[in-house]
């Protein structure tokens, strides 16, 4: 396969190559719609952000999953209590604290020896 071929083309061929190992063959996003419990307030859109990042949405659309039995498990929606980026800024914040803790007010710096 030469780098010139279309990423549909490249879809189609692991598409191809997935069937003949699994009987149910399909894209991620479809996938885990499938496994959300149907209800008025779950639709395709749960699974995506408006600020979810194009690379996320590549991964849910361009991303295949392969399985020999179809579940019939199904898992109930929640929508997001926090965006990503609150909770990365919550978990730094927490380290930060954690490793200078706020009674010590006072910066030590080292001694500096003058190099021979």
């Amino acid at each position: 396969m030469s780098t010139t071929d279309s990423p549909l083309a490249t879809h189609r061929i692991t598409s191809d190559i997935l069937n003949k190992f699994y009987p149910n063959v399909g894209d991620l996003r479809n996938y885990l719609n499938d496994l959300l419990e149907p209800s008025e307030n779950t639709s395709q859109s749960n699974l995506v952000n408006d600020a979810d990042s194009q690379s996320y949405r590549d991964l849910l659309n361009l991303s295949f999953v392969g399985v020999k039995k179809l579940t019939q498990k199904r898992f109930q929606f929640y929508p997001p209590m926090l965006e990503m980026r609150e909770l990365l800024d919550q978990a730094q914040e927490r380290l930060f604290k954690s490793k200078h803790p706020q009674n010590n007010h006072h910066l030590w710096i080292p001694p500096c020896f003058p190099c021979n």
